[in-house]
């Protein structure tokens, strides 16, 4: 299962390189938006590519209803993808639950996904 969050724009903070994502997850049940956030909150490393290096991580998840919402940092020493976060070229997060666990991504989706519900 692959769950796409929007970053927030206006969350993102270049004081200490955090960002905020949120989007309705109505295919998903409320307890396993609960599993997902508790594995996201759990110290989930955020990646632009599958299999690449690290460029971050998720410190906080939180589930209420059908939202799920995530704050994640950017690494100190990545300053490619802080740029891209900070210009609006990264502007979704997908997570892809695992048997154990998720996998983040950060991603450029604007063209293929225009309309993710908040």
């Amino acid at each position: 299962m692959l769950i796409r969050l929007r970053v927030l724009a206006e969350s993102v903070n270049s004081q200490d390189r955090t960002f905020q994502a949120r989007s309705q997850v109505v295919e998903v049940s409320e307890d396993d938006l609960q599993n997902i956030a508790r594995d996201l909150e759990a110290g989930a490393v955020t990646r632009f590519y599958r299999g690449g290096e690290p460029h971050g991580r998720v410190l906080a998840a939180r589930a209420t209803g059908d939202t799920l919402w995530l704050k994640g940092r950017i690494r100190p020493g990545d300053g490619d993808s802080w740029r891209l976060l900070e210009t609006g070229a990264i502007n979704t997060v997908e997570i892809q639950t695992l048997q154990r666990g998720v996998d983040v991504f950060l991603k450029s989706v604007a063209a293929t996904y225009p309309s993710l519900p908040l």
